[in-house]
């Protein structure tokens, strides 16, 4: 199963061209935050309310990317809200972000191709794996993305909202995950 992270970075992705779509700056960086405090929250790390992020539990999750996340805030001195760590957190997006390519491409869901732009400059791209393999791993992210694609467009076109945006997103994103897990693969919801 895929993390939220992963869910949202698929999101985020062109399947055909591979690359992120165009998002205002740090839209995708809040996004993917936002992201991995719900993944912490659902492994039953963490639990928020509208002043508050509590911490549940410091015990490791075995992930690579979350762990770290789950130390700073298991240190922090002082009780912070979601708002305040989705910022702390996002000044490591493009870590974060590389993290969950790397984990993607390593599954089989995407492809890394380098490409050349003008034959000089390097650029690299992650198109959509398309094998049977992709599609069960991924028919609860092609659902999120006919759910939530508008709400991630307007989670990043107002920063002063992004907590609830985030919050609604990836309420999306859970109940598609346990849909899909409850209805079988995207054939049986028409999703191609």
């Amino acid at each position: 199963m895929l993390t939220f992270v992963e869910e949202i970075v698929l999101l985020a992705l062109d399947d055909k061209k591979g690359k992120f779509v165009d998002l205002p700056p740090l839209a995708l960086d809040q996004a993917l935050a936002g992201a991995a405090l719900l993944e912490l929250a659902f492994q039953n790390r963490i639990d928020t309310d509208l002043t508050h992020l509590t911490l549940v539990s410091d015990k490791a999750t075995g992930d690579k990317m979350l762990d770290p996340i789950l130390r700073e805030i298991a240190g922090a001195k002082d009780k912070k809200d979601a708002k305040y760590w989705v910022g702390v957190i996002s000044a490591d997006g493009e870590k974060i972000r590389d993290a969950a390519l790397a984990r993607l491409v390593e599954r089989g869901v995407l492809k890394q191709e380098e490409k050349k732009f003008l034959w000089v400059i390097p650029g690299r791209r992650y198109p959509m794996i398309q094998t049977s393999r992709c599609d069960d791993t991924t028919h609860g992210n092609r659902c999120a993305r006919v759910v939530c694609q508008s709400h991630l467009e307007l989670c990043c076109r107002s920063p002063a909202n992004i907590t609830s945006d985030i919050n609604v997103l990836a309420g999306d994103v859970y109940v598609i995950r346990v849909l899909g897990s409850t209805l079988g693969n995207s054939t049986e919801w028409g999703i191609r």
